[in-house]
């Protein structure tokens, strides 16, 4: 395993576009309606949900590492 140090507090920096990704189920998240996410068990599954591949697609994932990449460059 190896570890790239990037400069703090520049999320988009993370490498691969996992700030992205983590936005995308962010996003997703928050338009379940409350009774869907009320209580533990209904949390931890909606997390889980949105956390899945089915959520974020190998395509999307291609997308957000494209979009770090051209951040980086500028």
């Amino acid at each position: 395993m190896e570890v790239i140090p990037t400069p703090k507090c520049h999320a988009e920096l993370a490498g691969e576009g996992v700030e992205y990704m983590w936005a995308c189920s962010k996003n997703r998240y928050r338009n379940l309606s409350l009774k869907e996410k009320k209580g533990k068990d209904k949390f931890t599954e909606a997390v889980r949900k949105f956390l899945s591949v089915d959520v974020i697609t190998l395509t999307q994932i291609r997308k957000f590492a494209k979009q770090a990449r051209q951040y980086l460059i500028a």
